[in-house]
C-alpha cells in the first residue's frame, strides 16, 4: 500500500513540475517610472503603453512668471499590489531662491471608466479608464486612495504656481515611495523672465448652477457657491452663478474681486432678458440692468474702468437658430437700434442725470459711456446664419467652435465683431465632437489647450461653458436623477463629461471642489493666449517706435502651422506644442535687446524685401554695411532676394540674427484661364466674373485658374485680391488635378469695395505631381430676399499668386 501511495505522490510531483515548466516566467520588473507630455491622458490600463511618448523619469516644467504650469509622472505596475505615493521636495535655484511650499502641488490622477465613446475620436474606447479628477496627494493618502494593483498605470500631476517667483532655473528631488521603497525623482522648473502686465484680455463665463450643488455637495448655500467661484479663478475662469438668490450681493462682491484678483478678467451683469422684454421703466429686467450698470459706472476709476470688463449673457435667446420660437425675439433684441441698444442708451442717459456720476472727470465719463455702449451681450448659435451676422449688429456672437472652421465664415464674424468693440466668443456643448476641441472626458486635452492658440490667431476673446457642476443626470427617462459624481462619466446628453469640470469636495471633507485635467488644460490654454499677448504687445510697441504697421500673425504663423488648421488641432502634436511654447518664449526674450530689432518682409514683384528696423546705427546684412534711413525713433535698413531660398544674416553690432526666406514660384494672373463669359482687362488688371444660367446653375462655379508647372512641393500660398463690386464676394480656393480630382484648400470672404491679403498653409499630403491649376472660384447663385438668384458680376483684381516651394 505504501508503495502505491509513494508512486501516486511521485506522479503528482512530476505533473506539477511539468505544469510549472509550461507557465511562462514573468521577468518584468515590478514597476516602471516614466513621464510624458502634460497634455497626454494616460489611461489606467497598460495595453496602450506602447503608443505613448515615454520620456525620462523626471519632471520638467517651463513657464513664464505669474502662471500655473504642470508636468506628470507615470508609474506602471507590472505585478503585485500595494501602496504608492509621491512626496514633494525643496526646489531652489543657484542663487538660493526657493519655490515656496504652497506654490507646489502634487495631485493623484483619478480614473473614470467610459462605457461608450461619444466624442467620436479614436484615442479612447469603451472600457478605458480615463484620468480626470485631480485629487491632492495628501488627501489621497488620508482617505486610502493610494493603492495600486498589477497591470495598471498610476499618474501624478505636479503643478507649480510662479506668482512672485524670480526668473531662473529651480531644481530638486521629489520622492516616489512604492511599498516603502524610495526613488528620487529629479525636478526642474524653468521660470522665464516673461510676465503679462495687467490682466488677461480673454474673458469667460462658466456657469455654476446653485440648484445642482446639492446633488454633489449636499448643500447649496451661498458659502459653497462662493468657494466654487474663488476656486475657478485659479483656473482662469470667471463664473456666473445662475438661479441664485444672492445676485445683487454677489454682483457687488464681484466688483471688488475684479480689483483684487489679477485672474478675474470679466464681470457678469446677472440679468437674463426674457423673450417678452421691453426696454422701459417698470420692466423688471430693464430696471435691474440699469441699476447694475449704474453701480459699475459709479465704482469705476481711471485705474479700473469696470464697465469695460462687464458683459451680459441673455441665455433666454440661446441657440435661437435651432429654436424657431426665439428667432423673431432675437432679432428685436440684437438688431441695430433694437431693445439691447435701447437699454444701453437708457443707462447712459440715466447716468448723465446722476449727480455722483457727473462729479467724475470728463475723461473718465467719456470712457465709461463708450464702454457702456460696448458691453457684450453674448449670443450663442449652433450654426452660421448669414443674415444674423450682417443684421444683428449689437450681438456678441458666440457660435460653436466648429463654425469657425470655415475661414470665410470666420472672417464674416470677425468683421461683425469690429462693430461691438472686437468682442467675439465661442463655446462647446454636447453636440460639439471630434475633430473639434471639447471639454469631454473622452477627448484629448491637447485640443482644449491649443484652443488658446487659435483663439489668439482668430481674434476670439471669450469662452462660454454652460455648466461646471452637473452632479446629476439628465437621462430622458430619469431627469435629475442622482449619480455617483466621482465615478459616472455619462450623465445623459451626447457626451461623457459635458456639464461638469469639477468634482465635489464633500466626500473628502474639503470646502472646495477638485479640478479635472480638462479644466487645467483650459487654464493652460488661456496662459498660452496670455503669453502670445505679451509677444504681441512687445511687437506693437516696437512698431509704434518706428511708426510702421506690422501684422502680428507674421511673427507667429509658423508656430500656429504646427498645431492647428482652422479649428481642428493636429493629433499627437503634444511635443510640437511644448516646442512652440519654448520658441515663443525665446522670441519674447530676444526682444529685450538694446538694438530694438524688428524685422518684417514684403513679397512683391517676384522678390522678397526684408525691412530691418533698429536703433543701432551700424547694421550689416549678409556681411555688408547697409545705409539706414531715419524711421521714427530709429533707422530702416533694407535688403532683397529673388526666387531662390535665402538666409539673411543681420548683424546689429549687439547680436547676429538669421532670417530664412523660402524659395518660391509665381503664377501669373495675366495668364489665367477663365470660366465661360468672364474676362480680364489687362490695362486695369480687373477680372469680371460672370455667372452662368442653366440646368446646373446651382452647382456651377465661375473661376479663375492659374497654371501650376514644375512644382515638386509647395508649403505656403500667398496672394492679394480686391473686390470692386458693391456686393460681398466669397471665394473657394482649391487645387485642380490633371486626373480630374480636386483638393479643397480654403475659403475667403471679402466685403464690397474692400481687399484681402491671403496667406494659406498648404497640407503636406497634396500630390503636386498631378497638380494642374490653382483655382479661385465664386458662387454662381446667391441668396437674395430669401431666394437664390444668379450672382451679379464680380469685379476683382488679383495679384500674382506666390507659392513657397521646397
Amino acid at each position: 500500500m505504501k508503495n502505491k501511495v509513494f508512486a501516486i505522490l511521485a506522479v503528482v510531483v512530476l505533473c506539477l513540475g511539468a505544469l510549472c515548466a509550461c507557465v511562462p516566467k514573468d521577468d518584468r520588473v515590478p514597476y516602471e517610472v516614466w513621464s510624458t507630455y502634460n497634455t497626454v491622458k494616460v489611461i489606467g490600463q497598460t495595453y496602450k503603453n506602447d503608443t505613448y511618448d515615454k520620456l525620462s523619469p523626471n519632471l520638467s516644467v517651463q513657464m513664464m512668471r505669474g502662471e500655473y504650469e504642470g508636468a506628470q509622472l507615470i508609474v506602471t505596475f507590472n505585478k503585485g499590489s500595494g501602496k504608492v505615493t509621491l512626496t514633494k521636495g525643496e526646489l531652489s535655484d543657484e542663487k538660493g531662491n526657493k519655490i515656496p511650499d504652497e506654490a507646489v502641488s502634487v495631485y493623484r490622477q483619478m480614473y473614470t471608466q467610459i462605457d461608450r465613446n461619444y466624442n467620436g475620436g479614436t484615442t479612447f474606447v469603451a472600457g478605458d479608464k480615463i484620468p480626470d479628477m485631480l485629487l491632492p496627494e495628501e488627501t489621497a493618502v488620508t482617505y486610502g486612495k493610494d493603492g495600486y494593483t498589477a497591470d495598471t498605470n498610476q499618474a501624478f500631476t505636479v503643478e507649480i504656481c510662479s506668482d512672485n517667483l524670480a526668473s531662473g532655473v529651480y531644481s530638486g528631488n521629489f520622492v516616489l515611495t512604492v511599498d516603502g521603497e524610495q526613488t528620487l525623482v529629479p525636478v526642474s522648473v524653468t521660470v522665464w523672465d516673461i510676465k503679462l502686465d495687467g490682466k488677461s484680455e480673454f474673458m469667460s463665463s462658466f456657469l455654476i448652477y446653485r440648484e445642482y450643488m446639492a446633488y454633489g455637495e449636499y448643500r447649496n448655500d451661498k458659502q459653497i457657491t462662493d468657494n466654487y467661484v474663488e476656486f475657478l479663478t485659479r483656473y482662469n475662469v470667471d463664473s456666473y452663478v445662475v438661479r441664485d438668490n444672492h445676485e445683487a450681493e454677489r454682483f457687488s462682491e464681484s466688483l471688488q474681486n475684479y480689483v483684487d484678483n489679477k485672474r478675474v478678467t470679466s464681470i457678469v451683469i446677472p440679468v437674463d432678458f426674457q423673450l417678452n422684454y421691453v426696454a422701459s421703466k417698470g420692466n423688471v429686467q430693464f430696471d435691474e440692468a440699469l441699476r447694475y450698470i449704474t453701480e459699475l459706472a459709479l465704482a469705476s476709476t481711471d485705474d479700473n474702468c469696470l464697465v469695460e470688463h462687464a458683459y451680459f449673457y441673455p441665455s433666454t435667446y440661446d441657440e435661437a437658430d435651432i429654436f424657431p420660437e426665439r428667432v423673431a425675439k432675437s432679432k428685436e433684441f440684437f438688431a441695430e437700434g433694437g431693445l439691447y441698444f435701447q437699454t444701453l442708451d437708457a443707462a447712459v442717459e440715466m447716468l448723465q442725470n446722476n449727480e455722483t456720476y457727473m462729479q467724475k472727470s470728463e475723461t473718465l465719463r467719456v470712457r465709461v459711456e463708450q464702454a457702456i455702449r460696448n458691453i457684450p451681450a453674448v449670443f450663442t448659435n449652433v450654426k452660421y446664419v448669414a443674415e444674423w451676422v450682417s443684421d444683428l449688429t449689437d450681438a456678441t456672437f458666440c457660435p460653436y467652435v466648429s463654425v469657425f472652421d470655415n475661414y470665410a465664415t470666420l472672417q464674416r464674424y470677425q468683421d461683425q465683431s469690429a462693430g461691438v468693440n472686437g468682442n467675439l466668443w465661442t463655446y462647446t456643448c454636447n453636440a460639439t465632437n471630434y475633430p473639434y476641441p471639447t471639454l469631454d472626458i473622452d477627448d484629448v486635452t491637447l485640443g482644449i489647450r491649443v484652443n488658446g492658440w487659435f483663439n489668439k490667431a482668430y481674434g476670439i476673446n471669450g469662452y462660454l461653458y454652460w455648466s461646471v457642476n452637473k452632479y446629476h443626470s439628465n437621462f430622458e427617462d430619469r431627469p435629475n436623477a442622482h449619480v455617483n459624481p466621482y465615478d459616472d462619466a455619462y450623465r445623459g446628453g451626447h457626451s461623457n463629461g459635458d456639464g461638469w469640470l469639477l468634482y465635489p469636495g464633500t466626500y473628502y471633507d474639503s470646502e472646495y471642489p477638485f479640478a479635472t485635467l480638462r479644466l487645467t488644460a483650459y487654464r493652460d490654454g488661456v496662459d498660452d493666449y496670455n503669453m502670445l499677448t505679451v509677444y504681441q504687445r512687445k511687437i506693437d510697441r516696437l512698431a509704434q517706435k518706428y511708426g510702421v504697421d506690422v501684422n502680428f500673425s507674421d511673427y507667429v504663423n509658423d508656430l500656429y502651422d504646427g498645431l492647428f488648421k482652422g479649428t481642428v488641432v493636429y493629433e499627437n502634436a503634444d511635443k510640437l506644442l511644448y516646442d512652440a511654447r519654448e520658441t515663443l518664449a525665446q522670441r519674447i526674450l530676444a526682444l529685450n535687446n538694446s538694438d530694438n530689432l524688428l524685422v518684417s518682409s514684403i513679397r512683391q514683384d517676384d522678390k522678397t524685401t526684408m525691412n530691418v528696423y533698429s536703433t543701432a546705427t551700424n547694421v550689416k546684412i549678409d556681411g555688408k554695411n547697409v545705409v539706414g534711413t531715419a524711421c521714427g525713433e530709429g533707422y530702416l535698413y533694407t535688403a532683397s532676394c529673388g526666387k531662390e531660398k535665402h538666409t539673411f544674416e543681420i548683424d546689429t553690432g549687439v547680436r547676429k540674427v538669421n532670417y530664412d526666406v523660402a524659395a518660391h514660384v509665381t503664377l501669373l494672373s495675366t495668364s489665367a484661364k477663365l470660366s465661360e463669359g468672364s474676362n480680364y482687362d489687362k490695362a486695369t488688371n480687373v477680372f469680371t466674373i460672370k455667372s452662368i444660367d442653366g440646368e446646373l446653375k446651382d452647382l456651377y462655379r465661375p473661376y479663375i485658374r492659374l497654371a501650376v508647372d514644375n512644382v515638386k512641393r509647395a508649403t505656403k500660398m500667398y496672394f492679394n485680391y480686391a473686390n470692386f463690386s458693391d456686393e460681398e464676394t466669397e471665394i473657394r480656393i482649391r487645387i485642380k488635378n490633371s486626373d480630374g480630382t480636386n483638393v479643397e484648400v480654403s475659403t475667403n470672404y471679402c466685403a464690397g469695395n474692400s481687399s484681402r491679403k491671403v496667406e494659406i498653409t498648404l497640407a503636406d499630403d497634396i500630390d503636386w505631381s498631378i497638380a494642374a491649376y490653382v483655382e479661385i472660384s465664386f458662387d454662381n447663385v446667391v441668396l437674395h430676399d430669401g431666394e437664390y438668384v444668379l450672382a451679379p458680376d464680380r469685379h476683382i483684381t488679383l495679384s500674382d499668386l506666390w507659392l513657397d516651394v521646397m
